[in-house]
């Protein structure tokens, strides 16, 4: 995945196909942005839907002392108070969470609610479009706003949201666009209705500062004529800022909605290649091994099958117990008989010894049937000694030998 695809869906969506997007590189680098329906889109290795505040709602919520297993009925029971609809139909993620300082043991927790049908919807359309979603995040999870400076933003979804502090967020419905010369007094209002319903919902001070986030930037003019509206200083930023916030957002992508991995996205879309050669590479080394194993077992047989058919001509009606050992006692005797050498005689064992070691011994002492001797020069190899059936153990210059039993 070399590229992402961030997009903010707007509350019509997709009906109003339009949204604002930009194009991310691997390091969240804006390559493109725009404003476009989806068949004007560029393509990405993955995609994040940044949901507006209108489809979002981002509650803050208290939560007594209880076990974290004990938790999500707590947290329904909070999100009933806040909502219209049945909380059976939400979906519900925990964004952030820390201590509640006013009740020891309690848990503060940040939380985004969507409604099932809707994500659902923006899901089911991004998979139409062959553009399966990697990411979905609330718009307004990616405004970091503190107690100090509250932000706002106007993305061009038709509503504004204004995120009064690090907890909870509001949003009312933008009216349309007009030109410039009239967008300042249309923003004016519906910001400072929104600051009116953040402070009537958390009495405190509004603060100095707010941040302005918006997708159509305003003039100079228009600023100053927002702050005089909203009794507050009032700065401006554009877009930029928030699409790499979106990757730090929480993604609403779990449970029911996890997305499944694809050929395309993630990091099996990176791995699919090596991972499939790979086990190419192991089903061959598989199937080499089985035929080999196959091979040796019947050359095994085979061996083993001729041993029996020797061992039957040379000893018949004689049980078959320790057959190379019959049968290399069978041969000395039929050496004797016929006035030859044994493997285990004097001659035979100094005969081998002179030529694995190419000269006499310095010494010799025989006791059947082992020699041992005392060797010139240390004997090279006892490889051609096993190869006549004798067993050699050396100790520097003296060497033992004697038949294998």
């Amino acid at each position: 995945m070399n590229t992402r695809l961030a997009l903010i869906i707007p509350e019509r969506w997709p009906d109003q196909p339009d949204c604002e997007w930009a194009l991310l590189d691997r390091d969240g680098r804006i390559v493109e942005h725009g404003r476009s329906a989806p068949s004007h889109w560029p393509n990405a290795g993955e995609h994040v839907a940044l949901i507006d505040g209108a489809d979002c709602l981002l509650a803050a919520l208290r939560v007594p002392p209880s076990k974290r297993r004990d938790r999500l009925p707590l947290i329904r029971y909070a999100l009933e108070a806040r909502l219209a609809r049945d909380i059976d139909h939400e979906h519900v993620t925990i964004t952030s969470e820390r201590a509640d300082e006013e009740q020891p043991g309690g848990r503060r927790l940040l939380a985004v609610v969507i409604a099932h049908a809707r994500l659902r919807q923006i899901c089911a359309q991004f998979e139409a479009l062959r553009r399966p979603l990697g990411r979905a995040v609330a718009l307004v999870d990616c405004l970091p706003a503190t107690t100090t400076c509250w932000q706002a933003i106007d993305a061009g979804t038709g509503s504004l949201s204004l995120r009064a502090g690090p907890d909870g967020a509001i949003t009312v419905d933008m009216p349309p666009h007009t030109p410039s010369t009239t967008a300042a007094p249309a923003r004016g209002d519906t910001l400072a209705c929104a600051l009116t319903l953040a402070t009537m919902a958390e009495p405190a001070q509004q603060p100095a500062e707010l941040v302005f986030t918006t997708a159509t930037p305003l003039t100079d003019a228009e600023m100053t004529l927002l702050s005089r509206q909203c009794a507050m200083e009032i700065s401006q930023c554009s877009l930029d800022g928030l699409w790499g916030r979106s990757l730090l957002a929480a993604n609403l992508l779990h449970g029911p909605f996890a997305p499944a991995a694809s050929a395309g996205t993630g990091i099996w879309g990176a791995l699919r290649l090596p991972a499939a050669l790979a086990g190419a590479a192991t089903l061959i080394a598989g199937i080499a091994l089985a035929v080999g194993i196959a091979v040796d077992r019947n050359t095994v047989a085979e061996l083993e099958g001729r041993e029996r058919a020797i061992f039957a001509d040379a000893l018949p009606a004689t049980p078959a117990i320790a057959p190379q050992l019959q049968l290399r006692r069978a041969l000395d005797e039929a050496r004797r008989d016929h006035g030859l050498l044994s493997a285990g005689d004097l001659l035979a064992l100094l005969q081998a010894l002179i030529e694995a070691n190419g000269s006499l011994p310095l010494q010799m002492a025989y006791r059947t049937p082992r020699l041992e001797a005392e060797l010139a020069s240390p004997l090279p190899a006892t490889a051609p000694l096993a190869h006549r059936g004798l067993s050699a153990r050396l100790e520097g210059h003296r060497i033992h030998l004697q038949p294998q039993p």
